[in-house]
């Protein structure tokens, strides 16, 4: 044996894992590396661009090497090989794929064609995996693509007073997730690319993540995985609206239920903004309309309850959508108050978590366009 072996089912995981972060080309027609360092028997495949890396350590046999190859060509042949091992060896300018009856030679690199990480100086957080998910899960839907405006384009992690903070907006609502912490002075301000990758990479992980932080980059250590970003250098906007006072109205609902009805009566809404209007009183009869192609108009029956001042007040329906998933089959209470004052929604099933959301007029009021 001259290369590096290894179990095949070992290197198309770690591969698997690494896609995640698509690998740095260094001019259009020069493929995505991925580099693979073997030593004392322990591998680590390596993806990296210029805002992240991602590694994945798994066990080998043979020499220790360095070799960087193709991504796409090599997770291609590591997924279709018959043998459960893999052998890979560095020669003069490629890497000798060697599988059972399968031998192939794929283009490769010099090790510095790839840029490289600095290591994270900040001490190491320990946190339950789960609730690091569970936190990024809570605040990504108030995240936009807005470049000009970065802390819309990112999560806000901090601690504050023994609790962990998860948040995030978009300039039309907020969502907030609150844990209990063991006091860490933990603050970044987490990219919404980087915080959907550690999301997919978390998605079955158990036990602990640790994560270190410094005033350049995040570094996120769970497994057999190591994942490193860098991070938003902005002051994260710390204005929120104000509580609503003990007179506002308050609907109760099963968070799912009332979804389902708003999804059904939105049908008929206007395809882009998905508005729609609530008539709160003695009964919550949510209705749509529109005029895009011919005159439409649905509303139904809401089967929850309101307390307060009768009211109307609009809504778009994928702000309101993102707000109640996150309730999933609990129940809450979304307070209101004016027509045009921001919306709180809370579930004494899951605390520290809540959800902003800001009422429109609805772009196709009937009202409106009669005047």
């Amino acid at each position: 044996m001259t290369g590096v072996l290894f179990r095949r089912a070992a290197l198309h995981e770690a591969l698997t894992i690494v896609a995640h972060v698509p690998p740095w080309r260094r001019d259009i027609q020069t493929p995505g590396m991925v580099r693979i360092v073997a030593k004392g028997g322990v591998a680590e495949v390596i993806a990296v661009d210029m805002g992240q890396q991602l590694t994945a350590r798994l066990l080998c046999d043979g020499p220790d090497a360095e070799l960087l190859a193709p991504m796409g060509p090599l997770s291609g042949l590591v997924g279709k090989a018959a043998s459960d091992t893999v052998e890979l060896a560095a020669l003069d300018g490629v890497v000798r794929f060697s599988s059972g009856r399968t031998v192939s030679k794929l283009p490769s690199l010099g090790p510095a064609a790839l840029p490289r990480r600095l290591g994270v100086g900040g001490h190491g957080y320990a946190m339950d995996a789960p609730s690091l998910r569970a936190g990024l899960v809570a605040a990504l839907p108030a995240t936009v693509e807005d470049h000009m405006r970065p802390a819309l384009c990112a999560v806000y992690m901090h601690g504050v007073d023994g609790r962990l903070i998860f948040e995030a907006q978009d300039g039309n609502r907020f969502h907030t997730l609150s844990q209990p912490s063991d006091g860490a002075k933990v603050s970044a301000i987490i990219p919404r690319t980087a915080a959907r990758t550690i999301v997919a990479l978390l998605s079955e992980e158990e036990g602990t993540a640790v994560v270190s932080i410094d005033h350049r980059a995040l570094l996120v250590e769970c497994g057999d995985f190591t994942y490193q970003t860098t991070v938003a250098i902005d002051s994260y906007p710390t204005g929120k609206p104000a509580k609503l006072d003990a007179a506002a109205g308050e609907i109760r609902a099963i968070a799912s239920e009332l979804l389902d009805d708003l999804d059904c009566v939105c049908v008929v809404a206007d395809a882009r903004l998905r508005d729609f209007t609530l008539d709160l009183g003695p009964r919550i009869v949510a209705s749509a309309f529109s005029v895009a192609h011919c005159t439409a108009r649905g509303a139904i029956d809401v089967r929850d309850t309101y307390d307060g001042e009768p009211m109307t007040i609009g809504f778009q329906l994928p702000l309101v959508r993102d707000a109640l998933t996150l309730f999933g089959d609990d129940e809450i209470i979304w307070r209101v108050g004016r027509a045009m004052e921001s919306t709180f929604i809370t579930s004494a099933a899951r605390p520290g978590v809540e959800a902003v959301v800001a009422p429109v007029r609805p772009a196709a009021d009937p009202e409106r366009l009669a005047a």
